[in-house]
């Protein structure tokens, strides 16, 4: 855990390479960003570069490895290793309210007449939930 937290702390130079080759200024804005990032990641990789090998190995290891995959930890540790690249940081520890909805998902509730729960509540609740890193 010491040595994970330690290699997550300094990922952020690679990230910043990353983001340089791939032209992009801060983080990644929305998915064409990301999948120059991603690519621009995936040609290291391919080109067997240090900085590629070594993020792609820390994606198998900490993410893909079937030792790892099904123990149901990997969203976190995937968070953990996206955030860490892009300095970013995550807000599952942070106190979070609830989003207001829209008019069209307040009038699903309708639905829930003679339910303890809401529709509005229940998607605003998990939309919180979600919104653990962003990028």
């Amino acid at each position: 855990m010491i040595l994970d937290r330690i290699l997550l702390s300094k990922i952020n130079i690679i990230g910043k390479s990353f983001l340089k080759k791939a032209n992009i200024e801060e983080y990644p804005h929305n998915i064409n960003e990301m999948a120059r990032f991603l690519n621009s990641l995936k040609e290291s990789i391919n080109n067997n570069e240090f900085e590629g090998v070594l993020i792609g190995n820390i994606l198998f290891s900490f993410v893909s490895d079937l030792r790892i995959r099904d123990r149901n930890t990997t969203s976190r540790i995937f968070e953990d290793i996206f955030s860490a690249l892009f300095s970013k940081e995550c807000r599952d520890t942070s106190s979070r309210s609830n989003p207001k909805s829209i008019p069209e998902i307040i009038a699903l509730d309708a639905l829930c007449k003679n339910d303890d729960w809401l529709i509005s509540t229940d998607l605003a609740g998990n939309k919180r939930e979600k919104a653990d890193l962003t990028l």
